[in-house]
């Protein structure tokens, strides 16, 4: 019975075993069906993105793409190795791959015309693929063509600037010479003289020798009128009419010979630039004593003003104004810190009318008071009926209500 047992156990795990193995052998046939549906659609993918139906154009697009990827490569900044490593490992490209490689590593994106163009121009045995070795020094010498092609119209170029430059220099000396013959002084009354100077006595005040260009170019040889004039412009902001120029030419030749000398004309120019400084400081000096002797009358008319002993803010008032008026003192005198606050004008000594009273009231402490609640507290603090609050009195009676609390 035992060895029956067994035997049934044995068969029982040989079946099972079988099972297994068939399960296995089910998987891996249907793995295999799964890879090759995967690779007819992979061949599907890449049959679309080449196309037989090319024309010459599409040919002539694609090279002109890879021509112009030599500028991104030149461009190419960092270390490590070069984006066209890519085209010489491995085995000859598929079409779908020599696309892949020409988009991700020389940012060339083809049609499907151009790839099977591409394709067909570089397929040296016709089997389908590009050898990338042999694409590479085809597209070197392409690029080389380009660079050659940059350098000689980058020369051109340069060539063309030079004449430019040329031309440009010789019109300006023709200018000046045109210039130095063309000025002629001419005849000029005193209102010109008068704006001539007028300009120059400006110029000077406002020189300032920190900021503006040197005065160099005045010293040396004598100055014939257009030299002045173009210096006067140049250096110093100083633009003349003929008249104005005739003006000044005649004011600093000294010797009559039509020049002018530029020591003689510095000494004047900086002459000119102390005496209008010293009218500057008298203007500005005048402006000054007026100012203060204005700010003096207004404050003269300010101090008649508390002076006034205020009657038209005094009025009739109730008890009710009255506390309400001690009221608000008190407060005030409660919320009174001597570290931050002070009393202001009640600290000087004197006697207050009402006018000043109330201004020192909301000044000092804040408390601002009605006419009627200004009547009564004034008529209940002026003991002596003069008219005035004396400021010692009133000190003692706010720290009174100060000593309360």
């Amino acid at each position: 019975f035992a060895s029956s047992i067994f035997r049934l156990q044995k068969r029982e795990q040989a079946f099972l075993k079988q099972q297994e193995k068939a399960r296995l052998t089910k998987e891996k046939a249907l793995k295999q069906q799964h890879m090759l549906e995967q690779v007819k659609i992979e061949e599907a993918k890449m049959a679309k993105l080449v196309s037989t139906d090319f024309t010459e154009q599409d040919l002539n697009d694609a090279l002109s793409k890879i021509t112009h990827a030599s500028r991104s490569i030149s461009k190419r900044q960092g270390a490590g190795p070069s984006p066209l490593v890519a085209f010489t490992n491995g085995p000859p490209m598929q079409p779908a791959v020599l696309r892949s490689n020409l988009a991700r590593f020389l940012k060339v994106f083809l049609t499907p015309k151009e790839v099977g163009a591409l394709v067909d121009h570089f397929d040296a045995d016709g089997d389908g693929t590009v050898d990338g070795a042999e694409f590479l020094k085809q597209c070197n010498s392409l690029w080389a063509k380009v660079d050659s092609d940059a350098v000689r119209h980058m020369m051109e170029h340069r060539k063309k600037h030079v004449e430019k430059r040329d031309r440009y220099n010789k019109l300006h000396e023709e200018k000046i010479v045109k210039e130095l013959t063309s000025v002629q002084l001419t005849a000029y009354d005193r209102s010109d003289a008068l704006s001539a100077m007028k300009k120059l006595r400006k110029s000077a005040l406002m020189f300032d020798d920190r900021v503006n260009i040197s005065l160099q170019s005045f010293q040396g040889a004598p100055m014939n009128p257009y030299e002045f004039k173009d210096l006067l412009n140049r250096v110093l902001k100083v633009k003349l009419t003929i008249a104005e120029l005739s003006s000044l030419v005649s004011h600093f030749d000294s010797d009559g010979d039509l020049t002018v000398s530029g020591s003689e004309f510095l000494s004047a120019f900086f002459a000119l630039r102390r005496s209008e400084q010293l009218k500057a400081l008298k203007r500005n000096s005048e402006i000054g004593e007026k100012k203060a002797k204005f700010l003096a009358q207004l404050k003269a008319k300010r101090a008649i003003r508390q002076e006034d002993d205020g009657e038209d803010l005094l009025c009739d008032y109730t008890v009710h104004d009255l506390r309400k008026a001690v009221e608000k003192v008190r407060h005030a005198a409660e919320s009174f810190n001597p570290r931050m606050q002070s009393l202001g004008g009640f600290t000087s000594g004197g006697a207050m009318g009402p006018r000043e009273f109330k201004a020192e009231l909301k000044k000092a402490l804040g408390v601002k008071l009605t006419n009627q609640q200004l009547t009564a507290l004034f008529y209940d603090w002026d003991k002596d009926e003069k008219g005035t609050i004396e400021s010692a009195e009133f000190v003692a009676k706010f720290y009174k209500f100060r000593d309360a609390i």
